[in-house]
C-alpha cells in the first residue's frame, strides 16, 4: 500500500462528514480479490487488517505490510487488549495471539459471528439468530469469552429480528443493531435481559 502523496495521480475519494468527523485517505493499495473484513489499530499507529489467511500489521504512515498473524480462516474485527494480546474470531472459534502463542479460548459459534469489546476490552461474541420465520427457537446469544477454553459464558436474547452486530454501552448494557430497528439489553447477575428495550421511535420492521 502506498500513501497518496506518492502517487502522480492520487484517487479522488469523496469524504462524508457527520457531527464534525471527516475522512482522509491514508494509503491506496491495489485491488485484492478477497475484501478485508475487519480492522483494529495498535498503540503504535498500526493497522491489524483480517484476511481470509490471517490478520496483515499495516504501517498507516508507510503502507509497509507483514504477517501479525497467519492463521487461514480469520474473520471479522480483531480486539487488542492492554497488553498487546489480540483476538479475533477464526471459523466456530475465538483465538488469542500474544507473545508468539496461540490459543483457541472459546468457541461452537454460528456463521456471521462477530467480536466485540465489552467492559474493560473484555472479549463477547454476538452469535446466532433471533429470526426464524415461525421454523423454531432463535439461537441469537452474547457469549462472554475467558482467558481460556472452558470459561465462556453464554447469555440467550429473545428478539425476533435480523441483528447485524452488537456494541457495548455502559455498566451492563449492550446495544444491538438489527434490520429495521434496534434495540438495548441490559445484563443482570446471570443473564441479559430475554425481551429487549425497543429504541424510542423506532420502527417494528422484521426480516433479513
Amino acid at each position: 500500500m502506498t500513501p497518496p502523496a506518492r502517487l502522480l495521480a492520487p484517487p479522488s475519494v469523496n469524504a462524508q462528514t457527520w457531527a464534525g468527523t471527516t475522512a482522509e485517505l491514508l494509503l491506496v493499495g491495489q485491488e485484492q480479490h478477497h475484501r478485508p473484513t475487519g480492522m483494529a489499530l495498535l498503540s503504535d499507529r498500526t493497522a491489524l487488517v483480517t484476511c481470509p489467511d490471517g490478520l496483515l500489521a499495516v504501517d498507516t504512515g508507510r503502507g509497509h505490510a507483514h504477517w501479525h498473524l497467519a492463521l487461514p480462516g480469520c474473520h471479522g474485527a480483531p480486539v487488542v487488549r492492554q497488553n498487546g494480546a489480540v483476538l479475533v474470531l477464526c471459523g466456530s472459534a475465538l483465538v488469542h495471539w500474544h507473545d508468539g502463542q496461540l490459543l483457541a479460548v472459546a468457541g461452537g459459534f454460528e456463521d456471521g459471528a462477530v467480536l466485540i469489546p465489552g467492559p474493560d476490552g473484555e472479549p463477547w461474541v454476538l452469535s446466532g439468530s433471533g429470526v426464524t420465520f415461525g421454523t423454531g427457537q432463535g439461537t441469537l446469544t452474547l457469549t462472554r469469552a475467558g482467558d481460556n477454553a472452558g470459561d465462556q459464558v453464554s447469555y440467550p436474547i429473545t428478539f425476533d429480528a435480523a441483528v447485524r452486530t452488537a456494541a457495548w454501552l455502559d455498566r451492563r448494557r449492550f446495544f444491538l443493531a438489527a434490520s429495521g430497528h434496534s434495540a438495548v439489553v441490559a445484563r443482570t447477575a446471570r443473564r441479559l435481559d430475554p425481551h429487549p428495550r425497543f429504541l424510542p421511535g423506532a420502527p417494528p420492521a422484521y426480516g433479513p
